[in-house]
Parts: structure tokens; C-alpha cells; sequence
């Protein structure tokens, strides 16, 4: 009986000692997780602040429109 009582007290001690390093590699993941979360947050947040006024959409814009208008005019004439 006694054998059998201190057979379950080490498996207790085993099994709070698992319960601990899973706890321990758990929290571990979740911080590395995280953190590289934060910093992809953080990346993608500097991307928006960059300034985005692009002047080569809008030259072609403009001269696909003159273009257009050049064109209506030589054909309504």
C-alpha cells in the first residue's frame, strides 16, 4: 500500500511538472506570436503613412483624355 501511495505521489510531482513546462512552452509561443504580429502591425501601419500621389498615372490620364478630345475634334469637323 505504501509503495503504491508514494508510486502515485510521483506520478502527481511528473504530471504538475509536464502541467508547468506545457504552460511554460505555451506562453513562449504566445509571446513569440506576439511579437511578430506587433511588428508586422507596425510595418503595415508605416506602409499606409508612406504618401502615395503617383504622377505618372495622372500624365497618362491627361494625355489619353487630350488625345480623346484632339480626335473627337478632327472627326466633328
Amino acid at each position: 500500500m505504501d509503495s503504491l501511495r508514494l508510486a502515485i505521489a510521483a506520478l502527481q510531482d511528473s504530471f504538475l511538472a509536464l502541467e508547468a513546462v506545457n504552460a511554460h512552452a505555451y506562453h513562449a509561443g504566445y509571446q513569440a506570436a506576439l511579437g511578430r504580429y506587433q511588428d508586422l502591425s507596425d510595418r503595415y501601419v508605416a506602409e499606409l503613412r508612406k504618401p502615395r500621389i503617383g504622377l505618372g498615372g495622372s500624365i497618362g490620364m491627361i494625355a489619353a483624355a487630350g488625345a480623346g478630345f484632339i480626335v473627337a475634334r478632327a472627326i466633328h469637323e
